[in-house]
């Protein structure tokens, strides 16, 4: 049984949903046509193969750069792709604490919200790949694109 669970123009599933389905051994296709891939649809069989596949396809690219704020001294953190998440600080450690806390804060948003608005389902790759992460450390390296 194959699970159509992206549709274009659609609000996207919550991840629940798409989890179920591989857990009862369903194929799971997720059309990408709206999303910023060069493909059209993907199949999983498995979590791992969701995991697998989003990382693949929704990497992470932070990029670092000088915070503009004229009053302060550090550096912000930004995603080159993925959704308009940043963060910044005094130094790194902060700019990735606030990138994580920001993170945290797209994620409930999109689940409860974003997932409906056009401007934002484009990047429920990347936010698949977030909300599928253990604790907030994995989320962390997520972003990072680090090893967790």
């Amino acid at each position: 049984m194959t699970l159509l669970a992206v549709k274009p123009d659609l609000p996207q599933p919550d991840i629940g949903s798409l989890l179920e389905a591989l857990a009862d051994h369903d194929t799971v296709e997720l059309d990408c046509t709206t999303s910023p891939t060069r493909i059209s649809t993907i199949e999983v069989r498995s979590r791992h193969d969701l995991e697998e596949r989003l990382a693949e396809l929704f990497p992470f690219r932070p990029h670092m750069t000088p915070v503009t704020d004229e009053d302060r001294v550090g550096v912000e953190i930004v995603l080159v792709d993925g959704p308009p998440l940043r963060g910044d600080g005094d130094n790194m450690a902060q700019a990735i604490a606030d990138l994580l806390a920001n993170a945290l804060h797209y994620i409930e948003r999109w689940e409860t919200k974003l997932r409906f608005d056009q401007a934002h389902q484009r990047y429920w790759g990347w936010v698949y790949r977030l909300m599928i992460c253990g604790d907030n450390d994995h989320i962390k390296a997520t972003l990072l694109g680090e090893q967790s």
